[in-house]
């Protein structure tokens, strides 16, 4: 189980060895990274000679971008994390085409360095006209802290690679440059020579950094894509299993609807509210909405205020959940492309509330079921145990088929993820909560992420069908290796890899 902070750690401290050290928290403050160096370097060069010195920065090493995973994925107890925030160059835009054919058309990428931010890079591409098609909410998580772990986006349209799938940002990496645990430059890339998909690209995005630092990456991009997103507030009494039963067949229509259109959809659950917002993202222009520019950065601030404090459903929307209001111009507005994801508070204090959440991804012909369960779940525990997490929030993605762990492995058409959340993730309640939530979700046949799935400490067996690689024993910290030695996964590295002079 993570370690429950009570008190603000240190910030500084002396090694053994004297060097110097730092004791890093995450966002939600509830881990501390306690490496014995930390270091952040500012070239290619240099991670590559910390790679090497085993004497100066002692194993395992472990990358870290801005360190917001609600998990202890960050931790690594005496040993060496590198910062990659100060790796924040983006190179420009690049042309490039699948090897061997002859009809593709040619596909614009960023090229970057794993310390941008995932705001960062969706602005730099809005000034070529262009989109990322993962455009993720917390946009101050780093292109590099993504690309190898798990995200999520409910996305709208088509990947510019046919054939790949939608929902979070690893699925929009083209190439990268790794540096491997000899500490030599390597590159890899979502095709081979001959134009067909590599598997070993494939292992690397769900890895959680286990076998390299990615160093340097080409980031796919399509022309911006034009939306309507249609707010739709409702009255969810989510503690009748009736209810709960028609809702989850109502909004599972819903998203089949959105789906057939190539649109897609956000929900949120309050459960103390007994409200649901819905929010609907569909292709192009659809209805009257001529007050979208101040609607659409209003609704953006509300949802900006919520997340950064974790915080219940605002009481404007219940306004928009009058009838009067339902399908009206004051529920939607119209944006040339999706508005890129905020930057939010890194410094937040221990004891105020903030926010962090739990995942499980489903495949999406269990969700009736699924919702359904938790409902009826989380309502059975709030009377056994008088709690109840703040809201459900559901995102809906596309798996590629190609992926071999972690999420968008699921063997479905769609996954769908359910994120119970909090304001109060040091509460011991919620941890309690999250535990039995594990179990449930393993039950019905969820899969878990390392870095977004809390407390599958309590059961490794599980956590390790969220990992796609034997780790390198370089970059193999303790957390990691209690998934690593239950599990069935015993590659280590592709020698197909190009090797960068």
């Amino acid at each position: 189980m993570p370690s429950v902070l009570r008190n603000k750690p240190d910030n500084s401290k002396r090694s053994k060895s004297g060097k110097s050290s730092r004791l890093q928290m995450n966002w939600m403050k509830t881990m501390s990274v306690g490496a014995s160096v930390f270091v952040e370097p500012t070239s290619v060069d240099q991670i590559q000679e910390i790679v090497r010195d085993v004497k100066r920065f002692p194993s395992p090493i472990r990358a870290a971008g801005r360190i917001l995973s609600p998990t202890s994925i960050g931790s690594n107890l005496d040993g060496t994390t590198i910062s990659t925030n100060k790796l924040a160059v983006i190179h420009g835009m690049k042309q490039v085409k699948i090897p061997c054919t002859k009809d593709s058309d040619p596909i614009l990428c960023i090229d970057c360095e794993p310390g941008v931010t995932l705001r960062e890079l969706q602005l730099f591409a809005h000034k070529h006209n262009v989109e990322v098609p993962f455009c993720a909410e917390i946009g101050m998580a780093t292109v590099g802290g993504t690309i190898f772990a798990f995200s999520k986006d409910s996305c709208i349209g088509e990947h510019p690679v046919k054939g790949m799938g939608l929902g979070d940002m690893a699925s929009m990496l083209w190439s990268v440059q790794v540096v491997e645990d000899d500490g030599e430059l390597k590159e890899y890339c979502l095709f081979n020579q001959n134009g067909q998909y590599d598997e070993y690209f494939q292992k690397l995005l769900d890895s959680y950094g286990v076998t390299c630092i990615a160093v340097r990456m080409m980031i796919v991009t399509r022309p911006q894509t034009s939306l309507t997103t249609i707010i739709d507030v409702s009255r969810f009494d989510w503690r009748d299993s009736k209810v709960c039963s028609s809702r989850s067949e109502e909004i599972y229509k819903d998203w089949l609807a959105s789906d057939s259109v190539q649109g897609n959809m956000m929900i949120a659950i309050s459960l103390e509210k007994r409200q649901m917002l819905m929010e609907r993202r569909v292709l192009g222009r659809c209805g009257f909405s001529p007050l979208s520019l101040p609607l659409a950065a209003y609704y953006n601030w509300v949802k900006k205020r919520t997340i950064e404090r974790g915080a219940d459903l605002p009481p404007i929307l219940a306004i928009l959940g009058a009838r009067c209001m339902q399908g009206s111009m004051f529920t939607r507005f119209y944006q040339k492309t999706r508005t890129p994801g905020n930057h939010y508070r890194m410094d937040v204090p221990l004891e105020a509330p903030k926010v962090s959440f739990s995942i499980l991804a489903f495949p999406i012909e269990k969700f009736e079921e699924v919702l359904s369960n938790f409902l009826r779940f989380t309502s059975d525990y709030e009377i056994a145990n008088n709690y109840k997490p703040k809201l459900f929030v559901i995102t809906f993605m596309k798996p590629s088929g190609k992926r071999v762990a972690g999420p968008l492995s699921i063997k479905s058409s769609d996954t769908f993820v359910l994120d119970p959340t909090t304001n109060n993730p040091n509460d011991e309640s919620y941890i309690q909560y999250i535990i039995e939530c594990n179990k449930l979700g393993k039950s019905l046949g969820g899969v878990p992420a390392l870095n977004q799935t809390c407390c599958l400490e309590s059961d490794p067996m599980f956590g390790a069908n969220a990992i796609s690689l034997q780790p390198a024993n370089r970059f193999q910290s303790k957390w990691i290796e209690q998934f690593c030695t239950v599990g069935d996964v015993t590659e280590v590295h592709n020698p197909a890899g190009v090797d960068l002079v």
